[in-house]
């Protein structure tokens, strides 16, 4: 049981030594509060257990038992595996914050497109520096294989079990 307290040791000290880097790398940036989120306990967590505490009063309060390991080898298997876990959930937090980030800064370049140029940033444009026009372009036609447009008269069209789809 000891080692895999060390483990768990080695896992938060590492959770610490990654968001200190990141800190550094993104100061002041939404990733480092996504990540921050992540890791700061929910408030309604029971407290950990300290070393001090008798082993008698642990066993005293109501806790349920989520599952009993045969032996060291199991786990440290778990261990390692709950520490591949940690990990994803680290990465994917920091990409989701990244993944924010970007929206934010895109939607901010389109604001000013749309503001300062009149355009539609969902749209296809052409830049003829010759003449300078900006051209707007048709959007690309659907490659083939993609769904088919619904026909003009929602009625006639039927799925193959012969059911009309419902008008939209």
């Amino acid at each position: 049981m000891k080692r895999a307290m060390s483990w768990f040791v080695g896992l938060g000290v590492s959770a610490v030594f990654i968001g200190l880097i990141l800190q550094n790398h993104f100061q002041g940036s939404a990733i480092v509060e996504a990540a921050k989120k992540q890791a700061a306990p929910p408030a309604n967590a029971a407290p950990a257990a300290t070393p001090a505490q008798p082993a008698a009063q642990l066993g005293s309060q109501a806790e349920k038992i989520a599952y009993t390991f045969s032996d060291d080898a199991k786990i440290k298997d778990f261990t390692n595996l709950w520490q591949q876990r940690q990990g994803i959930i680290l990465r994917m937090t920091v990409l989701q914050a990244y993944w924010n980030e970007e929206q934010a800064a895109l939607k901010q370049v389109n604001d000013k497109v749309t503001a300062d140029y009149k355009l539609d940033p969902s749209k296809n444009y052409f830049l003829d520096a010759k003449r300078h026009v900006l051209i707007e372009r048709e959007a690309p036609p659907a490659p083939p294989g993609s769904a088919q447009p619904q026909a003009a008269n929602p009625a006639a069209a039927k799925d193959d079990k012969g059911l009309k789809p419902i008008a939209q």
